[in-house]
C-alpha cells in the first residue's frame, strides 16, 4: 500500500488539458490525489482558437495518459496534433452532452464556449469527474466528493447570477468577439461584437458598419474588452460611437487561474454598466 502510495506520487498519470478553464475544473476534481499530474497544451495567456503549437506541446500530448478536450470546434489544431503524436490513449470530451449552439452567419459552426453557461459547465465537470473515477476507482469517493461540492458552488454562482440581472432593462452590449452566447442566453444578455466566434477571423467593412448602426439605433450603453485578445476593433467601435468602455472580460482565459471567480467578475463586470 505505502510503495503504491509513492509510486503514484513520484509517477502521476499525466492528464493533458487543450486550456486553462478545463484545467482548472480538473484540478477541481482531483484536489487532495497524488495520482493525477495536469498540463494544459495552451498558455494561460494564449488564444485557445488559433494558438501557437511548437515541439514541446507535441512531446506534452505524446507523454500523456488522458487527454481532456472542450470540443464543438474551439481547437481546430488539435486533430493534427493527436495524428502526429498517434494519440491513442484516453480521450475526454469535456462538452459531451451540451445542446450546442449555432453561428447565426454560418449555421455549420458551433459556439464552442459552452462553459459561460454554469448549468453547461457542471456537465464539463460531470464528464471529468466521470472518466477520472474510473481511472482511478481506489479514490473513487474523493473525486466525487469534490465534484459534489464543486457542483454546489456553481449551482450557488447560478442562482446569484440569475438574481443579480433581475430588473435590468437595457441589456444590450458589445464584446470582441462571440464567446457570450451560452452567458447570454442563459442570463438575458445579448451580446454583439465585430468579430464571429473565433478571434482569428476579420470583420468586413459592411459587417462593422453595421454594428456601429446597430448600436446607434438601440442605445446600447458600452462595450467591453476581452483578456488576452486584441481589443483593437472594439477600441475603434468605442472611439467612432462614443459609448463607454465597461472593463475587461474573460473569454477564452481565466482571471487569477480561478473559474468560479472568472465567471463571478464577468457577471458583476456586466451588470455594473447595465445597472
Amino acid at each position: 500500500m505505502l510503495f503504491s502510495f509513492f509510486t503514484a506520487y513520484l509517477h502521476p498519470k499525466k492528464i493533458v488539458v487543450t486550456f486553462s478553464v478545463i484545467e482548472a475544473l480538473t484540478k477541481e476534481i482531483i484536489k487532495g490525489s497524488q495520482e493525477f499530474s495536469v498540463h494544459s497544451i495552451i498558455k494561460s495567456t494564449d488564444d485557445p482558437h488559433d494558438a501557437p503549437i511548437t515541439p514541446k506541446e507535441y512531446v506534452l500530448l505524446q507523454n500523456a495518459d488522458i487527454l481532456i478536450e472542450n470540443g464543438l470546434g474551439l481547437e481546430p489544431w488539435l486533430e493534427h496534433m493527436i495524428a502526429n503524436t498517434k494519440f491513442k490513449k484516453t480521450r475526454i470530451l469535456a462538452s459531451a452532452g451540451v445542446v450546442p449552439m449555432r453561428f447565426i452567419k454560418n449555421p455549420d459552426v458551433f459556439d464552442p464556449h459552452a462553459w459561460h453557461n454554469l448549468k453547461y459547465a457542471k456537465t464539463y465537470v460531470k464528464n471529468i469527474a466521470d472518466v477520472l473515477i474510473k481511472e482511478d476507482p481506489k479514490r473513487a469517493h474523493l473525486y466525487k466528493k469534490n465534484r459534489d461540492q464543486y457542483l454546489e458552488r456553481l449551482e450557488q454562482l447560478h442562482k446569484k447570477i440569475k438574481l443579480l440581472f433581475q430588473g435590468l432593462k437595457n441589456r444590450n452590449v458589445i464584446t470582441t468577439h462571440d464567446a457570450f452566447w451560452y452567458f447570454g442566453k442563459e442570463y438575458g444578455i445579448a451580446f454583439w461584437s465585430p468579430l464571429g466566434i473565433s478571434t482569428a477571423e476579420e470583420p468586413s467593412s459592411f459587417a462593422l458598419a453595421k454594428l456601429v448602426r446597430y448600436i446607434r439605433k438601440h442605445n446600447i450603453k458600452g462595450a467591453f474588452f476581452e483578456a488576452h485578445t486584441n481589443n483593437t476593433l472594439v477600441q475603434k467601435i468605442i472611439q467612432e460611437t462614443k459609448i463607454k468602455q465597461g472593463g475587461v472580460l474573460y473569454s477564452d482565459s481565466l482571471k487569477n487561474g480561478d473559474f468560479i471567480e472568472t465567471i463571478h467578475h464577468n457577471a458583476h463586470t456586466i451588470y455594473a454598466l447595465l445597472k
